[in-house]
């Protein structure tokens, strides 16, 4: 997974997380190749495993249950956006491309505070929470993918107006919602998982 502040496309100082698979089966540890190096706390049984990748020697395997990552520390500001503008982009291998409420990445504080980015059924889509009220729509779109089959997924927002969805390089949605996303900053990033409805990732490569 990367994460971009602006829209290169290789690692420079925009670059504020770049996780990458490349090394044995079942090997656990989990390192930020990004210039900033946080540290990446994992959960569950998140493993790199070799059986499936798109990249290098492995991919890192989440079961959809108990498997997440957490970027640490707390509040690391490379993951506050705010209504700047960003990109987080990520090869995955849905196992079960039309499970219900898969997260690929959120910030979450609490249930008044936090942002959800994943794929529910057909759609992929994003949700954001502020206070205590329900659950704001920013997009959804059909993602068009099956199961079993690697495919590039980007969160593009171009300002706090502007966000795109791409899967494959292919726009699946679009949207003009104006999101503030400054309640969140405190929270923690988190991959493949969100303690609100959304639950696990279902059971994916990354």
């Amino acid at each position: 997974m990367c994460i971009r502040d602006r829209y290169p496309d290789q690692l420079d100082s925009y670059t504020s997380l770049l996780i990458h698979s490349d090394t044995v089966n079942d090997a656990y540890m989990m390192l930020d190749s990004s210039d900033t190096g946080h540290e990446i706390s994992r959960y569950g049984h998140t493993q790199h495993r070799v059986g499936q990748k798109r990249f290098g020697k492995s991919s890192i395997f989440f079961d959809g249950t108990t498997d997440y990552l957490v970027v640490q520390p707390s509040g690391a500001t490379g993951m506050n956006f705010g209504t700047s503008a960003f990109t987080i982009d990520c090869w995955v291998y849905p196992t079960d491309a039309t499970g219900a409420k898969q997260c690929l990445a959120a910030k979450h504080l609490n249930d008044g505070n936090c942002w959800v980015w994943g794929i529910d059924g057909n759609d992929i889509e994003m949700y954001y929470r502020t206070g205590y009220g329900g659950y704001t729509q920013v997009f959804t779109g059909a993602h068009g993918m099956s199961s079993n089959n690697w495919y590039h997924l980007a969160l593009v927002r171009v300002s706090s107006t502007s966000w795109i969805t791409f899967v494959d390089g292919v726009s699946k949605a679009t949207s003009s919602t104006n999101v503030d996303l400054t309640s969140s900053h405190s929270s923690t990033f988190v991959i493949g998982y969100t303690d609100n409805e959304w639950g696990g990732a279902g059971n994916d490569y990354y």
